[in-house]
């Protein structure tokens, strides 16, 4: 059940991307990794979440050197 649902919520994101332009070839959806940080070091840029608060992945983000894009204004 629980990976159903992964490949679930992974197609809806690829597909919201895809809405925008961005191809599925240039993603990586990945689960969690044992080093929380390994995966910073494959990151471009990362993106601030929207309707919450980004607190620790957002500085966690900036610590090891990726960019974070983030919506200015109210949402």
């Amino acid at each position: 059940m629980a990976g159903a649902v992964r490949r679930r919520v992974a197609r809806r994101v690829l597909d919201a991307f895809a809405a925008h332009g961005v191809a599925e070839s240039r993603l990586l959806l990945r689960g969690t990794a044992p080093d929380p940080y390994e995966d910073y070091r494959l990151l471009d840029c990362a993106l601030d979440p929207v309707f919450a608060n980004g607190g620790t992945t957002t500085c966690d983000a900036l610590w090891m050197g990726v960019p974070v894009l983030s919506i200015a204004g109210r949402r």
